[in-house]
């Protein structure tokens, strides 16, 4: 292999390689790889999905190690549409996603295994430098994205050609081995300390939940006299309480050409909210050029995502602004839209939406409107709601600050992990001497 230290001609090789360890061997990952590419079976194809063999998109990379995808294909899938089956001990990466602004994706794969036609499959000729270059890929994450990453392109997208260019340093195959140990050693205590950190978070949201829903359907009230809701999962509900259908809450309106507002986007988690400012990192579409077919929405009215409802994306505005034409746009008619925002997207009501939701698959899945009519409301006294609202308020905060510094732990825990497989692979610390 040539060592690219005799290489001038890139300015990715100067940036980082002479940083190596003078005895590691550096190379490109062209002479060590071979990329595969994937792809999407069409979706309206029911035969091509369900059990059978994993088909990695983006969303599956999460960890280092992949064994099971969300999203199956079967052997039809495989034997039509051009899907190549690839081994275990293959390595994965994301080749084209608005996460590649942040991040590069990169697993080795446990199981046999297919890809959409975003990610790469790195089958490498030295199959025992697998797990190495999974950590150098990982470690080397803020390079690889400054040298390789399209310039101009609409999504964020990995050009090959750079990397297959990208020097990899090959330290003799005992300190690889030794790398490898350390860093499955380091990174599972690392990962031992988050996953007790995410439990404390899925304990206190869950929680979160539960009080909400219990509140928005039996009030602040323990001694108040009940009667049944007529409806399985809520069970009994204060006697006081008004029942209504949803769509005569409810109405569509569909304003537009008033691109000068701020797009909005609509959550399951935050509801709506403000997409440049307050919008999920992982929400990667990119918005048109010409926003005037955008619907307007006004503070106090009702957004829903009809291919999200089934999973509580919608909820009562609190800005002005556009959404997509995708969405729907309703006019509230309650006396309360924040109580009827705190009941509508807790885990009382987000059951009727998905059973009111019709697809071949469930991320297709779209809202029928007529349902609405069938879809109960349960509304407290008038005074009341606002006492509910002012409660869950008060109580979700104290909550959220606490999940809020959880989180900072766990991103303390994260850079801490980047930074001790960084210093392993680049050389910066030699593992044979702190082993």
């Amino acid at each position: 292999m040539t060592d690219l230290r005799d290489l001038h001609t890139k300015s990715v090789v100067s940036t980082f390689v002479n940083e190596f360890p003078n005895e590691w061997e550096i190379t490109a990952l062209r002479n060590i790889c071979h990329l595969h590419t994937g792809s999407t079976p069409p979706k309206t194809e029911a035969r091509y999905w369900g059990d059978g063999f994993n088909w990695f998109s983006s969303k599956d990379l999460k960890s280092l190690k992949i064994s099971r995808s969300l999203d199956q294909v079967t052997g039809d899938a495989v034997k039509e549409c051009g899907l190549s089956l690839h081994q275990p001990g293959t390595l994965v990466a994301c080749f084209r996603s608005g996460i590649l602004r942040h991040t590069f994706p990169v697993a080795l794969a446990t199981e046999p295994f297919t890809i959409n036609q975003d990610l790469r499959a790195l089958s490498l000729d030295n199959r025992r430098l697998a797990e190495y270059i999974l950590y150098y890929l990982t470690g080397m994450n803020d390079h690889v994205l400054r040298s390789c990453l399209k310039v101009g392109a609409t999504v964020e997208s990995v050009e090959t050609k750079w990397f297959l260019d990208f020097p990899v340093p090959i330290p003799p195959q005992k300190e690889q081995d030794d790398i490898v140990k350390y860093l499955d050693s380091k990174t599972a205590e690392i990962d031992g300390l988050v996953s007790k950190l995410e439990r404390e978070r899925e304990l206190l949201e869950r929680y979160r939940r539960e009080l909400i829903a219990h509140t928005v359907t039996r009030g602040l009230n323990p001694g108040a006299p009940t009667r049944d809701s007529g409806i399985e999962w809520i069970g009994k509900i204060p006697s006081a309480w008004r029942e209504d259908s949803l769509k005569s809450m409810l109405r569509r309106i569909s304003i537009r050409n008033k691109p000068e507002r701020r797009v909005l986007s609509v959550e399951r988690v935050n509801g709506v909210v403000d997409r440049e400012t307050e919008g999920s990192p992982d929400n990667h579409n990119r918005l048109p050029d010409d926003l005037s077919r955008y619907l307007a929405v006004d503070r106090g009215q009702f957004v829903m995502n009809k291919m999200k409802a089934w999973r509580g994306s919608y909820g009562v505005s609190r800005l002005d602004g556009i959404v997509s034409p995708a969405y729907y746009v309703f006019a509230l008619n309650h006396p309360n839209p924040d109580f009827f925002n705190w009941a509508i997207r807790s885990d009382a009501y987000v059951p009727f939406f998905g059973r009111d939701s019709y697809g071949i698959r469930t991320d297709q899945w779209d809202f029928k409107l007529s349902t609405l009519s069938s879809m109960p409301f349960f509304s407290p006294p008038i005074d009341e709601q606002q006492e509910i609202a002012n409660y869950l308020d008060e109580k979700t905060s104290d909550i959220d600050s606490t999940v809020a510094g959880i989180n900072r732990q766990i991103e303390l825990l994260g850079r801490y992990r980047k930074q001790v497989i960084n210093d392993a692979v680049t050389g910066k610390i030699r593992v044979g001497e702190v082993a």
